[in-house]
């Protein structure tokens, strides 16, 4: 790692693993910011992007144990401007005039938004028609920058009801919005904000008290921040207040000790280290279990990779899948575009987790080169 600052690759970072439920590496490398001096600090805060998926994920499931939410529920009823949605015909070239829609064959469920298979898309490859179309209507992606300030999701959500979605609900994995609207619809149902709901339902619980989806003004100078040189017009903001755009799906921020303990309820079926329940252990089990079947690998930017499925919110290994890197059956993992990533290997009691900051708009596949990295460089550290 500390060759890759050397080359420029990304400023710096923090990384630990724990096995057997012993921390048995946390160390930091390079610089908290590449303009100035600072060594990189191991309670640095970092934009972990899609891996908040997780929190928004166990904060649904909790409404579902409460039985105020169904996974099977139409999203159309808690959001009605997603009432009448159409599907393209050709998500290659949806953008054309001469381009047919079509009714849906059923209506988008809870569960379809958590499986990335909604036909709500938005990711860095797949249906350049629908991108297209995004971009014409002012969809975009979020990603710390003014628009936090200035739109919320409800505003995504009243401009997707009026765009075809790309796919079928049900029909395909295609990376996307699907957890924007899904933190909106987790607002309808509870009556809180999103910011509010994950912090009672997982952070606090769990003395996540670095995580959230901003950064006090008292604790800015502790954020990672990227190679601006990279990608000097689309600078990050550090969010020090409440945005009014709360992504569900990439808005938060944290630190390396926090999401250790998010891993441990994981990896402890729900509970904290101090036996703080979250999840009852079917519940998380379930979100850790293969979801898509024969949809895995399939789609036209599966980002999960060979060997793997999607759970709610996390990718899964397959029973039989052999994947890239070393592993087994049922671990999982997850990344943030910003080049943050963890993975779970519960067969070896292992988990591990790498937080970097790179500019997410001209390095965004350094967190999938950098998962499979690390995870070799952690498995070959194995000898028991």
């Amino acid at each position: 790692m500390e060759h890759q600052v050397a080359q420029g690759q990304t400023p710096g970072g923090v990384l630990a693993v724990r096995r057997r439920g012993k921390l048995v590496c946390l160390e930091s490398f390079g610089r908290l910011d590449p303009a100035g001096p600072e060594p990189m600090t191991r309670d640095a805060i970092f934009r972990i992007g899609s891996m908040t998926k997780p929190f928004s994920a166990m904060a649904a499931l909790t409404l579902v144990e409460e039985g105020r939410l169904l996974l099977s529920d139409e999203v159309s009823t808690f959001l009605p401007a997603l009432a009448d949605l159409r599907v393209t015909t050709d998500p290659r070239h949806a953008d054309r005039p001469d381009v047919p829609t079509v009714p849906l064959h059923r209506p988008m469920t809870v569960r379809d938004l958590m499986l990335n298979t909604s036909g709500i898309v938005g990711g860095y490859l797949g249906s350049p028609g629908i991108l297209r179309v995004y971009d014409a209507h002012g969809i975009r992606g979020f990603d710390h920058r003014a628009v936090a300030f200035t739109e919320t999701t409800q505003d995504l959500v009243e401009r997707l009801g009026g765009v075809p979605l790309a796919h079928q609900p049900g029909s395909v994995w295609e990376y996307g919005l699907s957890y924007e609207v899904l933190g909106r619809v987790l607002e309808v149902v509870s009556g809180q904000n999103l910011d509010e709901l994950v912090d009672d339902r997982v952070l606090r619980p769990l003395g996540m008290s670095s995580t959230g989806f901003w950064v006090p003004e008292e604790r800015a100078h502790l954020v990672a921040q990227p190679d601006r040189s990279l990608a000097p017009d689309l600078e990050l903001l550090t969010l020090t207040s409440r945005p009014s755009y709360l992504s569900g799906g990439s808005g938060c921020y944290s630190t390396i000790s926090d999401y250790l303990r998010f891993l441990t309820c994981l990896t402890g079926r729900g509970t904290a280290e101090d036996g703080t329940k979250v999840l009852s252990p079917r519940f998380l089990d379930m979100m850790l279990s293969d979801h898509l079947g024969d949809l895995a690998e399939s789609g036209p930017d599966f980002i999960p990779g060979v060997g793997y499925s999607w759970g709610l919110g996390v990718a899964v290994r397959r029973p039989r899948g052999t994947g890239n890197t070393p592993g087994s059956p049922g671990d999982y993992w997850w990344l943030g575009r910003g080049s943050t990533l963890f993975f779970v290997d519960p067969a070896e009691e292992l988990d591990a987790v790498l937080m970097m900051q790179s500019s997410w708009q001209a390095r965004w596949w350094q967190g999938r080169r950098y998962h499979e990295l690390f995870r070799d460089l952690v498995y070959q550290a194995i000898v028991q």
